[in-house]
């Protein structure tokens, strides 16, 4: 997770936190509460979970409230338990805060711009780095999809000491940022579509090999796989038409958004990762999390596309 986001989400989450106050009531004997619990787990469960150098101390605090306690937002409990939940508050609130003072001491412009976050696949060396680098500049300024009017993509920042890249939107005038946004989710969404369609086919080609046939039959049966991947492409490409209003012009742009396909699908199989930045509109950061596949009945278009064939 980029160290902008994770300093979003410890800004969130401080105050909720910090709310949670911690009661000793003499009426006889000392009682021990707790109160603003409810706020408290909230914002842990909503904006903390995912940040992993968080995870223990999240854990550790959730765990110490008694089970039958933790949905109350006013509990009391035993002396020993009360100590262990305020212990276990402050080792978090502490290293939210460290966080928070973290980053602002570094005085990182806060850019509240719409856009994408981008993390690069780890790479074995610069050469590598270079090519992935080189990759994702072609899918994002030569594919067509990626081209709206009013509305450009303008690299911003590199996060520190990580492989993450935020692309903010420029729009003109009182553009909205969202038309691009929508066609890189639609875009990547279409990516594992072509992957999971290239997938059946290699299973399909595995299966020819092993047939007991002779090899000039062999042979027609691979160029039959492959002018049906070539179908379900071309059907794909035509579904991000009707999605993103841009048709294709030329040969040219049917070419780059092929070749925008095959690099995007190599660098998804590396592991690069898609996500609009923490500010861009909440409609638009639904598209990213996470990019689900709507098409499942792949296996049947192909079988449908093959019987066609034949």
């Amino acid at each position: 997770m980029k160290l902008r986001n994770i300093y979003m989400a410890c800004k969130r989450s401080i105050e909720p936190i910090s709310n949670i106050r911690f009661i000793q009531k003499k009426v006889g004997i000392t009682q021990y509460c707790v109160s603003g619990w409810n706020a408290a787990q909230t914002a842990i469960l909503n904006n903390l979970k995912e940040i992993e150098f968080l995870k223990d101390k999240t854990a550790a605090l959730i765990n110490a409230i008694p089970q039958a306690l933790i949905t109350k937002d006013e509990f009391e409990v035993s002396s020993s338990d009360w100590e262990i939940i305020r212990n276990r508050y402050k080792e978090l609130s502490t290293s939210l805060q460290d966080v928070i003072n973290l980053y602002e001491s570094m005085g990182v412009e806060n850019n509240q711009a719409p856009g994408l976050d981008i993390k690069l696949p780890q790479c074995k060396d610069f050469n590598e780095f270079r090519k992935c680098v080189e990759s994702l500049d072609f899918i994002l300024y030569k594919c067509p999809f990626f081209k709206v009017e009013g509305e450009d993509l303008k690299f911003d920042s590199m996060d520190i000491g990580s492989l993450w890249f935020t692309f903010l939107v420029v729009t003109a005038g009182t553009v909205t940022a969202s038309v691009i946004l929508n066609n890189v989710a639609a875009f990547i969404d279409k990516c594992y579509v072509i992957k999971s369609h290239k997938c059946s086919i290699e299973q399909q080609k595995a299966m020819i090999q092993k047939m007991d046939i002779d090899e000039e039959t062999k042979k027609i049966y691979m160029e039959g796989t492959k002018r049906v991947y070539k179908e379900l492409v071309n059907s794909v490409v035509a579904e991000l038409e009707e999605e993103t209003n841009i048709k294709m012009k030329d040969g040219e742009e049917v070419g780059f958004t092929s070749q925008a396909f095959d690099k995007a699908i190599v660098l998804l199989d590396k592991g690069m990762q898609f996500y609009s930045t923490i500010d861009a509109p909440q409609d638009v950061q639904a598209l990213f999390k996470p990019l689900e596949m709507k098409y499942i009945e792949t296996q049947k278009t192909i079988e449908a596309i093959t019987q066609k064939e034949e």
